[in-house]
């Protein structure tokens, strides 16, 4: 196997040229969008997909918006329902040769098409965010790294065309010879992402903490981490006993872990050459990803922009910036929500809100994702986001149109002072009679705290909902009684993501917590706990 340092080495110089690429473009986003649009209609002209939208007809971008209306999963499933059945040349030229599955939060999970040049897509992002972080922090690069990327537990299976769904490993999303790098890089293998949850998290915590040189870990959610932390905290005797770690290490390793497991701990005092660790930090992560700073000690979180089954939007590129547009990754449109009108990426405006539209290699045209950000800044032509939410996350009983975006920027504004202190936040409607609704503001705390001035916290809460219009006329006028906060009993959030599990209501380990839940959600949680 490669020494690591050379195995890092080598694949930062096979990242180099997407990186070059991405700063000598700067200042030419239109031009290069506009060539992978083109690429995109070329390649494709003769599908399905490419015949019934007369691809052939297509020179501008403006045919393009002519031809092709924005896309809604409906629109998009029939093409992928003939793929999933073993029907070629649907939506792209090129050979799909796995689908990816959606987890289904908001709405049934969605079966995504993964062809090479999609794989290549999501590797030229990864390549520009890894040599940024190389130039920021090059320590990251000097040990071994944690990368999680596809769900763990997830069983493996077949269309009925006899297409895989899902990966064996996640290596496999990249080409043959990074593989082979990242084998040597990888501080977990692998395979051991497949196993059940408890062994799951027993056996990459004794690599983990064999490791005590680490020095990167990438992550989707920081609920999974602090799942991870949790998990260690429980059984540190069990793991410290693990077959696994006795392999691994050396007797002063296992002497040292058991120091600092013997009492209180944060990650530092575990992993004294991690300088870093990725996960998402916007939208309904913020909470969660504050709790996750705690219990890291000096270790930074790196917010990972936004990356989807579907797409690759923004990666960290420039430290103290938001995430830029990942544009060389795929062709992307912008539906701006106050006007509805579309734009492309070098024509937006700080402080607007858009909706992005994507165009991939994957196959999806024109596919409107349901994800809202907001440009913050420019670096030349690139657009810089911060993510807010999912559009068609809303609750609306009384024409109060209140949106999960102004639920979860009330929770960063007013929790802010408190997030060593609670566990979970979210809003929830219910009937306080027969005939109103009204707002619940449900928080469970961690183990011993309390909150002093909660009216005064329900009032700078509903305040923040009042910048809706819709929301605070329907209080005024008594279609919506006041906001109410709820003080859940310890556990709650635990024995909620327990129950959707066992009633095959998540279809990942890690579960995506929406901060505004349906009346049906809430229900059941109030059935749980009373």
């Amino acid at each position: 196997m490669i020494n690591v340092k050379i195995a890092n080495r080598i694949w930062l110089f096979t990242q180099r040229r997407q990186y070059r690429l991405f700063i000598k473009n700067s200042g030419a986003v239109e031009v290069y969008q506009l060539g992978k649009l083109k690429a995109y209609v070329d390649k494709n002209k003769d599908t399905v997909f490419g015949r019934v939208h007369d691809f052939e007809g297509i020179n501008t971008y403006a045919d393009f918006v002519a031809k092709v209306p924005v896309q809604d999963w409906s629109a998009i499933e029939p093409y992928v329902s003939r793929i999933a059945e073993g029907e070629e040349n649907i939506l792209t030229a090129q050979k799909v040769i796995r689908f990816e599955e959606t987890s289904g939060t908001a709405t049934a999970s969605k079966l995504i098409p993964y062809t090479d040049a999609l794989l290549a897509e999501f590797q030229s992002a990864i390549a520009c965010w890894m040599c940024s972080l190389h130039e920021q922090q090059p320590q990251v690069f000097k040990g071994k790294a944690y990368w999680s990327i596809s769900p763990t537990t997830r069983q493996q299976r077949r269309t009925a065309g006899g297409i895989p769904i899902g990966v064996a490993d996640d290596t496999a999303y990249f080409n043959p010879f990074v593989s082979l790098l990242l084998n040597s890089i990888l501080a977990v293998p692998s395979g051991v992402g497949k196993l059940q949850a408890e062994e799951f998290y027993m056996t990459s915590l004794a690599y983990l903490l064999a490791d005590k040189n680490l020095s990167f870990m990438s992550a989707w959610s920081p609920a999974f981490l602090l799942a991870m932390d949790e998990f260690l905290q429980r059984n540190r005797s069990e793991i410290l006993a693990s077959d696994v770690l006795a392999k691994l290490t050396t007797t002063k390793r296992r002497e040292d872990l058991k120091k600092v497991l013997a009492g209180d701990f944060t990650w530092d005092d575990l992993w004294k050459k991690l300088p870093v660790i990725s996960c998402w930090t916007d939208a309904q992560a913020y909470l969660q990803s504050q709790h996750l700073q705690a219990r890291l000690g000096s270790i930074s979180i790196q917010g990972k922009g936004l990356l989807s089954t579907e797409c690759v939007c923004s990666i960290p590129m420039e430290e103290g910036q938001f995430p830029t547009l990942s544009y060389l990754s795929h062709f992307y449109e912008f539906r701006e929500i106050d006007t509805s009108k579309i734009y492309l990426a070098h024509q937006l405006r700080v402080g607007a809100v858009y909706e992005i539209i994507i165009t991939t290699g994957g196959g999806l045209y024109r596919y409107a994702s349901a994800d809202l950000v907001e440009v913050t800044s420019h670096i030349a032509q690139i657009p810089c986001f911060k993510f807010l939410g999912r559009k068609n996350r809303q609750s609306d009983f009384v024409g109060e149109k209140l949106s999960e975006i102004q639920v979860n920027r009330a929770i960063e504004t007013v929790f802010a002072e408190y997030r060593n202190k609670v566990e979970w936040v979210f809003l929830a409607a219910q009937k306080s009679d027969a005939t109103f609704y009204h707002y619940v503001l449900n928080i469970e705390l961690k183990l011993d705290e309390n909150l002093t001035n909660i009216e005064k916290l329900t009032c700078r809460f509903e305040q923040i909902l009042f910048e809706n219009p819709y929301y605070k006329e329907a209080v005024s006028l008594g279609q919506l009684k006041p906001l109410l906060v709820r003080i859940l009993p310890i556990g709650t959030q635990k024995k909620y993501l327990t129950h959707i599990k066992q009633n095959g209501q998540a279809k990942e380990a890690v579960i995506k917590n929406a901060t505004l839940l349906t009346a049906n959600q809430y229900l059941t949680i109030k059935e749980l706990v009373s």
